[in-house]
């Protein structure tokens, strides 16, 4: 068996990120930026795109690679290996909603500044991601 490859993205508004609480089979109740699996044939900004749409009404426009994320912790508690393709964001349009409601309880704009910030659990991969985002915010 090889890792799956996910995408997520970073959407930033107003010096916040969007980030959702997970529910289902795989990391309920853990914290997460939108996002979702590769399909076979499709670019990253073409799922991205789908993706973020299909879980939260928004359309993303000018995504841009950030970083890749390789979630070994995951594989050792629940024996799921992904890589973690993690774009940003910070331009887009509609309105912001709950599209699959047996996936995310909901989506809130969060203010984090530092890595105290980051509501816990979190998905590794997003937690990964957003620890490089902070990183790169703050050293610029």
């Amino acid at each position: 068996m090889k890792p799956g490859v996910g995408i997520g993205v970073i959407i930033e508004k107003d010096q916040k990120i969007l980030i959702g609480k997970r529910i289902g089979k795989h990391g309920n109740g853990f914290y997460s930026i939108p996002g979702g699996m590769l399909e076979i044939g499709e670019s990253f900004l073409d799922c991205a795109k789908r993706e973020i749409f299909e879980e939260t009404n928004l359309q993303i426009e000018n995504a841009q690679f950030f970083c890749v994320t390789n979630n070994i912790e995951t594989y050792i508690n629940e024996g799921v290996h992904n890589i973690s393709i993690i774009l940003y964001c910070n331009s887009f349009a509609g309105n912001l909603k709950v599209m699959e409601p047996d996936k995310f309880i909901d989506f809130n704009w969060v203010n984090i500044e530092n890595f105290a910030d980051i509501p816990l659990p979190h998905f590794e991969g997003s937690e990964l991601g957003i620890r490089e985002y902070l990183v790169r915010k703050f050293s610029l």
